[in-house]
């Protein structure tokens, strides 16, 4: 008997008995380094991890602080230090402008940058955007939606 049921609450799930309409959350998409690559795809060295987004998809300034308390998943880590936080955030035509706090001043050129990107592929995903520049005191970098390279599948001729 418990066999017939099992299978009767199957059939149900395969029937599409479910809920139907709108999702239960909203989905965003926040972009962090790997703590280990993971060499040979796209998403080697970034990856993403889903966060609930609900109510609040185009308060940039709400997600971007959920984004900088870091992911949840141990394997990816923040790519900035503790405490960098947004000072601004506004889209302007095809150009999202994100300007962060000093903290991130202390990152090596490289890590900025990998930092970044992160960002830039996080704001890619909710916005329009073309180009998404990321502004730190002095230090500026401009990523553009088609500009960045994931996997790198170069072989030289022998």
């Amino acid at each position: 008997m418990k066999k017939w049921i099992a299978a009767g609450l199957c059939l149900l799930l395969l029937c599409g008995c479910g809920r139907k309409g709108k999702p239960l959350f909203d989905p965003v998409y926040f972009y962090y380094p790997r703590t280990e690559y993971d060499y040979g795809s796209a998403d080697s060295a970034i990856t993403w991890e889903a966060m609930d987004g609900t109510g609040h998809m185009d308060d940039f300034e709400f997600l971007l602080s959920e984004y900088f308390a870091g992911p949840i998943d141990e394997g990816l880590v923040n790519p900035f230090p503790v405490g960098t936080t947004l000072l601004s955030a506004r889209l302007e035509g095809d150009d999202f402008l994100l300007e962060i706090s000093p903290e991130a001043l202390e990152l090596p050129e490289h890590q900025f940058t990998l930092g970044c990107s992160c960002l830039s592929m996080t704001y890619f995903e909710l916005t329009q955007a073309e180009t998404v520049t990321v502004s730190c005191g002095e230090k500026s970098l401009t990523i553009r939606r088609n500009g960045m390279l994931l996997m790198d599948d170069y072989k030289p001729e022998s």
